[in-house]
């Protein structure tokens, strides 16, 4: 492993333990209001049925105020990383576009510049104005069903859950489906035209035709090499903007998975259940972020490698 190597691990596992530390108030908060609330509903003979369910509710406030804090810095960190990765992609496409155009790769440029930029718009606002408030929205209501037996919202919460599961494979199926069949059909006909404008500058051009086209497919490799570096760099710069919200959100979700494991076992199921249905909303919002890291990660990688199979036909 070379030193590059060990330096990346080094700082992805320094924030790890960072965010451990930064989280592990939040988990003794919960678990010491939990044992308080189990204490009060052992000692309910003492006090009363309905004192101790006022009791409990008062303790399951505090909770629900601690849960919704934490929960809501996730989302706001993740819509953040998102309208970055979103912004930098605005940025490193035209850029690549610009080498391609140097390539020669009209028809590919042409045809994916539009769609490529239109869809990674279209996404972020899918995940940040749509699927992330649902997922808010979801979270709110099984909090709420949990404070009572009478209040059953789990199917509207599980409904609203099935529909961003739809509505992400919607989006990938129609994102990965466009780029890949607009970007082949371009870099075929860009490498065509290409062969053929390099046979006739030979052919025609007395003398000096031969050395034109070779000096010609020299420019073009050192533009294709240049345009892989950049290529390579905006994926690094992806993975680095959202890598610190990824990791945020698996350890908050390991948290809030390990508190309703404690609270199951000294306090009231419906804490517990809360701790559950929060690590599961983190754990959605979690997969969102990987989900939309390999898709540009993938939209970049399709740039550069339709731009390369054109060079394939010189």
């Amino acid at each position: 492993m070379t030193v590059s190597g060990l330096t990346i691990i080094k700082r992805a596992s320094n924030l790890v333990f960072k965010e451990f530390r930064e989280n592990k108030s939040l988990l003794f908060q919960i678990i010491g209001i939990s044992f308080l609330c189990a204490i009060l509903k052992h000692i309910q003979s003492s006090f009363g049925g309905n004192v101790s369910e006022i009791a409990f509710y008062v303790c399951y406030m505090l909770i629900i105020v601690l849960i919704i804090a934490s929960f809501t810095n996730i989302t706001t960190i993740s819509i953040n990383a998102i309208n970055k990765l979103t912004s930098f992609m605005e940025i490193i496409i035209p850029t690549l576009i610009a080498l391609m155009i140097g390539m020669g790769n009209i028809s590919t440029v042409i045809a994916m510049q539009p769609i490529i930029l239109t869809l990674i718009s279209i996404i972020s606002v899918i995940v940040s104005k749509l699927v992330i408030p649902i997922i808010v929205t979801s979270t709110i209501l099984n909090l709420i069903g949990n404070i009572s037996k009478q209040v059953n919202v789990e199917s509207l919460s599980k409904f609203m859950k099935k529909t961003v599961m739809y509505v992400l494979e919607f989006v990938m199926i129609i994102f990965l489906g466009l780029l890949s069949l607009e970007g082949s059909l371009a870099s075929n006909v860009d490498g065509i035209t290409a062969k053929v404008a390099k046979t006739a500058v030979s052919n025609v051009v007395p003398v000096v035709g031969k050395l034109i086209s070779d000096a010609t497919d020299s420019v073009i490799g050192a533009v294709s090499i240049t345009k892989n570096a950049v290529g390579i760099i905006g994926m690094l710069t992806i993975v680095m903007i959202v890598a610190g919200p990824i990791l945020k959100a698996f350890v908050c979700m390991t948290f809030f998975n390990l508190s309703s494991a404690i609270c199951d076992t000294i306090a009231d199921e419906r804490i517990s259940k809360s701790m559950s249905t929060v690590a599961e909303s983190i754990k959605h919002i979690f997969g969102i972020l990987i989900m939309v890291l390999f898709l540009f990660i993938i939209a970049i990688t399709l740039m550069i490698k339709m731009s390369n199979f054109s060079l394939m036909y010189r």
